[in-house]
This record gives structure tokens, C-alpha cells and sequence, in this order.
């Protein structure tokens, strides 16, 4: 039976170790903190600026906000801890806000979590760790690390499932992730709280939890991609090709949307599919949104494809799914489910599991009946 063991498990593991960790300012990395130092660790902390400050949307609930930069520069001196700042925004800005406006002008609903933990948090932070002379890295993401026979790391779901955050890091690479710690993967979230309350950083304890895209903390998608994007309005019509409406742009729907389509009461619409070409969004009823079958690129899969013990999940609040087959060309793969899913949206990440581990995984393209 294939098992993973947990390589910082012992208690005097990171004992001596210099730690590199990501402070944003909120309760989840201070609390990592003060774990971290719990155990014997030599803490440096990190806060990467990753939009400019005067950019409307980098508002006091942003992770980006001078509000939380400051509260990670309070939190570190509480602690006794060395604290930089580093702009990363010339990577962000093009690898994540670019890239999420793009994915919507193009009838897909793009993961910005995924991309930024792939492209930019985790090379960076593998980056400054050399420069620092830091030897393992450190986030407060809800996940944990697991190690096989092999020595092969794999990233592994949160003790506490409600909080799992495995499914935004199936991208980290595994030289970043033999050298990464999860301080909080066997907390949940009052564990973490009550972790900050014990080391007097009372102001960041009871930080409310941001559940918004960081470049957008007034949760209004619309608003912010069109001030970047020109205006196209376009048709609303159903599988026949009937249109039964109109909208203002592509950028306001995903896959699976039953709310704000403006086509009045009556008959309960769902987003089925977007046409970016002419700018058409086609809506269906519920039944047709059963998909069983995924296309997925930039795919890689570190276990053998012919395992019936793998799982996909197609959002990060969706179940995971058993899959019935994996074929794969190169980086190309059609996942094939046992049972159909419903509102499987192209743009999101679809993660492999087996067990609570991250095997592999990929971005949807396409799906299919």
C-alpha cells in the first residue's frame, strides 16, 4: 500500500533550521510564525508586494494593502524576527492580473491562486531562500508535506478539511517543495488564531478572513475588468441558438452561474458554455451541465495513469471525483470520470489525488459528455 510519511513530523525537526516564510500580515502567516518559533526554528520573514499600492483595488483588505504590510512588519518585530519587503510585482502583474483578464476575455474562468503559487510566491520565495541563506521555506497555507520510500515530495490536504488549500499548490515544483513547511497544515482555523492570542499579536488574531481575489477585495470582477478591458456587449441564448437575452461582457459568467444573467423569473437558467468569438453566452437547464469527461493541458502526473484510486477536483470547493481512465499525450490529457460532474468550468485547475495526496493535475480546456 503506497503511504507517505510527514518529513517535518518530529518535533525537534526544524529545530536550528532558518526558515524563510511569507508574512502577509494576516493571521494565518503570523500564527506560522509563531509556530514555527514554537519549534525551535530561525524565522526570516518575507512579504512580497505584488501590486502597487495606488491601484484601485489594493484597498486595506488587500494582502497587498500598506495596512497589512505594516501589520507584518509589527507582527515580526513582536517576535524578534528580521523582516524585508520585495517588490514582485513585474512578475505578478503579467503572470496573474494579466493573465486573469485575459482568461475572461477568452470565455474561461481563470484560478488566480493557482497561478500566482505556481508562477510567482513559490519561485520567489525558493529564490530568496538561496539569497538569505534560508534553508527551508515557509507558508501559512492549510496543507501539509508528505515524503515517500522514494524520497519523492508530494503536497498532501490539511488535516482540517474545510480549510484544505492543497488544491491552489499542485503546481509548486518538487525542488521548491522538498524545501517547503506548512506550519499550519494540522490546524484549523481557531487553532491558528488562538496560536497568534498566546504570542500577544492580538491585532492580527482577529483579522476577518479575506474570502476575495487579492487584487479585487470588494469581490466586484466586473467593475474591475472593465476598467482594463473595451466594452462587449453580446447575445444570451440557449443550446438551440435561440437568444433569450443580452449582456454587457463575457468577463461577468462563468460555468455553472444561475444568478445575475438578467433573463427575469419564469424558467432557472444556468451558464453552459461561453463563445468568446461572438461574445455569446449559452445557458441551459441544470441536467445539462453533467459533463464526464475533462480535457486538460499543461498536465503531469507523478503516479502511474492506470491506478483506480485516483481523484479529480475541478474547483476548490467541489468534491473530489473518481477517475475512471487517464489518457494522456505529451502534456495533454482526457480524464475520464466514473460519474458525470456538474459545472466544470475550462480555466480552473483540475488536481489528481490519491488518497489525501497531490499526484498531479492540469488546466481544463474542454470538457465533454
Amino acid at each position: 500500500m503506497w503511504s507517505l510519511q510527514d518529513p517535518w513530523a518530529h518535533p525537534d525537526a526544524l529545530r536550528g533550521r532558518h526558515v524563510l516564510l511569507a508574512m502577509s500580515g494576516g493571521v494565518d502567516s503570523s500564527a506560522a510564525a509563531t509556530v514555527l518559533q514554537a519549534r525551535g526554528a530561525r524565522v526570516t520573514g518575507v512579504t512580497m508586494k505584488n501590486f502597487c499600492y495606488s491601484e484601485a483595488g489594493a484597498g486595506a483588505t488587500s494582502c497587498c494593502s500598506v495596512t497589512h504590510l505594516t501589520d507584518a512588519r509589527r507582527v515580526c518585530d513582536q517576535l524578534g524576527i528580521e523582516h524585508h519587503v520585495v517588490d514582485t510585482s513585474k512578475l505578478f502583474e503579467p503572470l496573474v492580473m494579466d493573465r486573469f483578464v485575459a482568461e475572461y476575455e477568452a470565455g474561461r474562468t481563470p484560478n488566480p491562486c493557482v497561478d500566482c503559487n505556481r508562477d510567482v510566491r513559490f519561485p520567489e520565495l525558493l529564490r530568496l531562500a538561496r539569497l538569505f541563506d534560508a534553508e527551508l521555506l515557509a507558508t501559512g497555507h492549510y496543507a501539509r508535506v508528505g515524503r515517500d520510500a522514494s524520497g519523492a515530495h508530494f503536497v498532501r490536504r490539511a488535516a482540517y478539511l474545510p480549510k484544505d488549500q492543497s488544491y491552489f499548490l499542485y503546481g509548486i515544483t518538487a525542488e521548491c517543495l522538498a524545501r517547503t513547511v506548512f506550519p499550519l497544515g494540522d490546524r484549523d482555523k481557531e487553532s491558528a488564531r488562538a496560536a497568534a492570542r498566546d504570542a500577544q499579536l492580538f491585532e492580527v488574531a482577529e483579522k476577518p478572513e479575506s474570502q476575495e481575489v487579492c487584487f479585487i477585495p470588494d469581490g466586484d470582477r466586473a467593475a474591475f475588468l472593465a476598467a482594463r478591458t473595451a466594452a462587449r456587449p453580446g447575445p444570451i441564448a440557449d443550446l438551440t441558438g435561440h437568444t433569450i437575452g443580452r449582456h454587457e461582457g463575457i468577463g461577468r459568467f462563468t460555468v455553472g452561474q444561475r444568478r445575475g444573467l438578467g433573463l427575469g423569473g419564469g424558467r432557472t437558467w444556468y451558464v453552459h458554455h461561453i463563445e468568446p468569438a461572438t461574445q455569446t453566452v449559452v445557458v441551459a437547464d441544470a441536467e445539462a451541465l453533467q459533463v464526464q469527461a475533462l480535457d486538460v493541458d499543461g498536465f503531469w502526473l507523478r503516479v502511474d495513469a492506470q491506478r483506480d484510486d485516483l481523484e479529480v477536483q475541478v474547483r476548490y470547493r467541489h468534491a473530489p471525483a473518481p477517475v475512471a481512465a487517464v489518457e494522456m499525450q505529451g502534456s495533454w490529457a482526457r480524464l475520464r470520470l466514473t460519474a458525470p460532474v456538474s459545472a466544470v468550468a475550462p480555466g480552473q485547475a483540475a488536481v489528481l489525488y490519491v488518497g489525501d495526496a497531490v499526484v498531479g493535475g492540469g488546466r481544463i480546456v474542454a470538457t465533454g459528455p
